[in-house]
C-alpha cells in the first residue's frame, strides 16, 4: 500500500489560497443578492389588516371599559366630523 505523500507547505498554502478566494466569491454572489432582497421585502408587505366582523367589532366594544368606550365615542364623533378638532385625551391643564 502507498501511502499519499504529504503536501509541501507551497502546495498546502496554495490549497488554502484557492479555498479562500472561493469562499470570497460565494459571498460576493451573496452580498450581489441583497439589494434584490431588500426590494422584494419593501414590495411585499410583512402583513396586512382586514376589517373586523360584525361579531369582532361586537367582542371588542364588549370588551371596553367606561373609560374605554368614552374614548370610542369621542372617535366615531371625531371621524363623523372631520372637520372638528375633538381631543382623543384630555389635556393636562383641562384634567385638573
Amino acid at each position: 500500500m502507498a501511502s499519499e505523500a504529504p503536501l509541501e507547505p507551497k502546495d498546502e498554502f496554495n490549497g488554502m489560497v484557492d479555498m479562500v478566494v472561493t469562499e470570497i466569491h460565494e459571498l460576493e454572489e451573496e452580498i450581489d443578492l441583497v439589494p434584490e432582497m431588500i426590494t422584494m421585502q419593501l414590495d411585499e408587505p410583512a402583513f396586512e389588516f382586514r376589517p373586523l366582523t360584525e361579531e369582532e367589532k361586537n367582542e371588542f366594544i364588549e370588551s371596553l371599559d367606561d373609560n374605554g368606550r368614552q374614548i370610542l365615542a369621542e372617535l366615531d364623533g371625531r371621524s363623523k366630523k372631520s372637520s372638528d378638532s375633538v381631543p382623543l385625551l384630555p389635556s393636562p391643564t383641562t384634567a385638573l
